[in-house]
């Protein structure tokens, strides 16, 4: 009898304490399973766009930060965070057990939006153990629980086995007389597991160095914000100074070319009226450089093509050949160069249109004048070509003593170039070769 009891005994609380581990091993492994893919929402969710904020302001510090915490967090095998490029800004350290172990990987790809346009930074994973593999790395409860159910079951065993070869006959007559008591034992609850409160993916640590991490970030945000906008009024406050100098210098030159016009018709002396004439438009080519500074408000480069069109137009209009006119040719081809280059240019090209069209069409019926300007990646070509009359072998010696001729060679030495004359069989062409450096020229693409 007391066998039979000992062995039901025995096997009851053997399979009681067997149904409890089952059922706390099942619940436990559930909870890590939905603790696991709640954390990786809110991941998802809170720390990767901060990840990808850091990575575009390039903020490396704070994120290596969150990315240690995150490694650190309890379930955590591996934590990697790479760019676009192929560097990698942080790995975390794999221990050679969790390495051989099969862990779900998570990988998010870390982008940023600039107006309508997604960038793609780089990508953040994170290695997380099985829930299994969770569960057992920390089961000091079931390990004690077995020790304790090991321990409990050698005492009982020794104990009914000394009742039966000692007190045999004396408790089965007290068995009989108790028969007919009712006792009411309460066992203790030696099995019951106590709740562990989980902690493996609440992190204190993460969530304070986030807290921080927002923090100074919107404090730098802000920052940058009232900096951007001091610079935007500076910048506009400075465009517009700018702006108005050009204008003011380009209503200047005009008024003095409007003085020297008035002058030049008060004279009467030929001569006079011709230094006068020659005066005012190099004012005017001058001041067409700061009207189209104005103009186009491009304050670095202005389009050579336009000027000299300008140029022709409104110092070397249209004269008298003989009994007909001149016909003014352009091939300009668009190009952009600096102020200190332009004017020179301009002036060059005013003399030799000037020149040509007093002096190359004496006594002709009519006469044509063309101007060309060729870019290329080394050079700055800019040729005065006329079919009028020519020059002589020795113009040189003839012009020696030219106001226009010492400007144009004075301006070309100032260009770090020559006025070179192309032998022609009628008529006159004179071409200036600039170097690209001393122009600073950029061809139109």
């Amino acid at each position: 009898m007391f066998r039979r009891l000992s062995i039901l005994v025995a096997g009851t609380l053997f399979l009681t304490a067997a149904l409890v581990v089952t059922i706390t091993v099942w619940n436990q492994y559930q909870l890590e399973q939905r603790l696991q893919e709640r954390e990786i929402a809110r991941v998802e969710q809170n720390i990767v766009p901060v990840v990808s904020y850091l990575v575009w302001v390039f903020n490396t510090e704070q994120t290596v930060q969150i990315a240690d915490s995150l490694s650190q967090m309890a379930g955590v095998a591996e934590v990697i965070v790479d760019i676009t490029d192929g560097q990698v800004i942080y790995a975390s350290s794999v221990s050679a057990k969790e390495a051989r172990t099969a862990t779900r990987t998570v990988r998010w790809e870390l982008t940023h939006i600039r107006g309508e346009e997604e960038l793609q930074l780089g990508h953040m994973s994170i290695s997380f153990l099985p829930p299994r593999q969770s569960l057992f790395a920390g089961t000091q409860l079931v390990v004690t629980l077995v020790l304790q159910l090991i321990a409990l079951f050698i005492p009982i065993i020794l104990f009914v086995a000394a009742l039966r070869q000692i007190v045999s006959r004396p408790l089965q007559r007290l068995a009989c007389d108790m028969s007919k008591v009712e006792l009411a034992q309460e066992l203790p609850q030696w099995w019951g597991v106590a709740e562990r409160k989980d902690h493996c993916f609440e992190s204190s640590s993460v969530r304070q160095t986030i807290s921080q991490a927002s923090v100074r970030i919107q404090q730098e945000i802000q920052e940058r914000l009232r900096t951007e906008a001091m610079l935007t009024a500076s910048l506009d406050e400075k465009i517009i100074l700018l702006q108005e100098v050009h204008h003011r210098v380009k209503n200047n030159l005009q008024l003095m070319a409007s003085l020297i016009a008035l002058q030049r018709q008060a004279v009467s002396d030929s001569t006079a009226h011709g230094v006068l004439e020659a005066t005012e438009g190099r004012v005017i080519t001058m001041s067409l450089v700061h009207e189209l500074l104005y103009r186009e408000q491009n304050y670095a480069a202005i389009d050579l093509a336009h000027y000299l069109r300008d140029v022709t137009h409104l110092t070397v209009l249209p004269k008298p050949a003989g009994n007909g006119s001149i016909v003014l040719e352009q091939r300009l081809e668009t190009c952009h160069i600096g102020l200190d280059v332009a004017i020179p240019v301009g002036l060059i090209t005013n003399e030799l249109l000037s020149n040509a069209a007093k002096h190359a069409f004496v006594g002709a019926a009519n006469g044509t004048i063309w101007v060309s300007i060729r870019s290329t990646e080394d050079t700055l070509v800019l040729t005065v070509e006329d079919n009028g009359c020519g020059l002589p072998p020795d113009w040189r010696d003839h012009t020696q003593g030219s106001l226009g001729l010492l400007i144009v060679e004075s301006l070309c030495h100032q260009l770090g170039t020559e006025l070179e004359q192309v032998p022609r069989e009628r008529g006159t062409c004179f071409t200036i070769t600039i170097p690209a450096r001393e122009a600073g020229s950029t061809p139109h693409t």
